[in-house]
């Protein structure tokens, strides 16, 4: 909910705050080991430097070595929607594109 930062900031719920909280959790997810990389690449979000920011996005590239990591990280990123960060502020998925991993073989490694 947008409020002014100077006036009212306490009427306000800052998309921005809950988004750097999603982000730090998003991150958590990489898993070296699996070959699982998450990265927020672009971030948008708030209106003016006086203004408590009702609305954010971040954009996320995730790659993986087996599908069933897919799996994994859909799952925990939808689970991390439904907690939300902050209350008052709802926070939402949208899948643009999604490819399955390749497989290793000799003609993919070389």
């Amino acid at each position: 909910m947008a409020a002014h930062a100077g006036n009212d900031p306490e009427k306000g719920r800052s998309a921005i705050t809950a988004l750097a909280h999603a982000v730090t959790a998003i991150n958590a997810l990489t898993d070296w080991d699996r070959g699982t990389t998450l990265n927020v690449g672009v971030i948008h979000g708030g209106s003016a430097a006086n203004v408590v920011a009702d609305s954010a996005v971040a954009e996320l590239d995730v790659r993986f070595w087996e599908n069933d990591e897919y799996d994994r990280v859909n799952q925990a990123l939808e689970a991390l929607c439904e907690k939300g960060f902050l209350e008052g502020v709802t926070t939402s998925l949208t899948r643009v594109n999604h490819k399955p991993a390749m497989a290793a073989s000799d003609a993919t490694q070389g």
